[in-house]
């Protein structure tokens, strides 16, 4: 038999950084969007932090998630990786489901040339032989 010992509390921030974090680290993101102007003076304080957004309803999250990616992934696998990711982990680190997890892809950006790696773009001397 299970008893209740009282109430759990996470903070809004919590869920913001652990959001955060999970989308940091998926191979394709470059960093998180700022939110646009007209949106930033209607979001509440508590539940944002740059490039997210959380409201809880009924124990229940919703996320919104502005990133940019980066040019070289697909942007559909790069978003369902998203909203799996953070589902997952909201769901495993506080306990909680989500309800939905809409992501925006503000911009991309493009490797400079001076930092692809160096066998970028060399031939190979099998595929053309010398004559």
């Amino acid at each position: 038999m299970e008893e209740k010992l009282g109430k759990v509390v996470i903070a809004p921030a919590v869920l913001t950084a652990l959001v955060r974090l999970t989308a940091l680290s998926q191979p394709g993101v470059r960093r998180m969007a700022p939110f646009p102007p007209r949106l930033k003076r209607w979001l509440d304080k508590d539940r944002t932090c740059e490039g997210v957004r959380i409201t809880v309803e009924d124990d229940s999250v919703a996320v919104d998630l502005y990133v940019v990616a980066d040019a070289s992934v697909n942007i559909r696998d790069l978003a369902e990786t998203l909203q799996r990711e953070i589902t997952r982990a909201i769901h495993d680190m506080v306990g909680m489901s989500v309800h939905q997890v809409n992501v925006h892809i503000d911009s991309v950006e493009f490797t400079p040339l001076g930092q692809l790696p160096s066998h970028f773009g060399e031939e190979s001397h099998h595929d053309h032989p010398r004559e």
